[in-house]
């Protein structure tokens, strides 16, 4: 129980800092998202209809209505790369719930009493237990 609350702790810091590293990540435009106007540098999603006409490369395409869903949020990413990358401390985040609630189950079971543990229950470890179990019958019996 207690590996379990600790290791939500680790899930929760390790969520923030990657999503401080994201955000700043989500922040660095490159070139190939930015168009030179006369007003200086414009991401390709801010640009006019007219500054997209003059230029040769620029395709925003449909990242620009995500990049508009972030904004909306408060969370600014510049790339669909970066906006991938979200995917890390969201992940870490369930994690922490999961050893979270793994923890407290684990105290509960304790506070009850039921500290018997049938490894037959827990997956691959559970295969293993009745297949050792199945070779010690037949050694006994042949």
């Amino acid at each position: 129980g207690l590996v379990g609350l600790i290791s939500s702790v680790i899930c929760l810091y390790l969520a923030r800092a990657y999503w401080a590293a994201v955000l700043i990540n989500g922040e660095e435009r490159p070139a190939d998202f930015e168009l030179l106007t006369s007003e200086g540098a414009v991401h390709v999603c801010d640009a006019t209809a007219a500054q997209l006409a003059q230029s040769v490369t620029a395709n925003p395409g449909a990242y620009c209505y995500v990049r508009y869903l972030f904004e909306a949020l408060g969370v600014r990413m510049d790339t669909p790369g970066a906006a991938f990358q979200l995917i890390v401390p969201v992940m870490f985040i369930f994690m922490a719930a999961r050893f979270f609630g793994g923890g407290i189950y684990t105290f509960m079971r304790i506070s009850r009493g039921d500290l018997d543990d049938n490894p037959a229950e827990h997956g691959l470890t559970g295969i293993v237990a009745d297949v050792d179990e199945d070779l010690q019958a037949n050694k006994k019996g042949g």
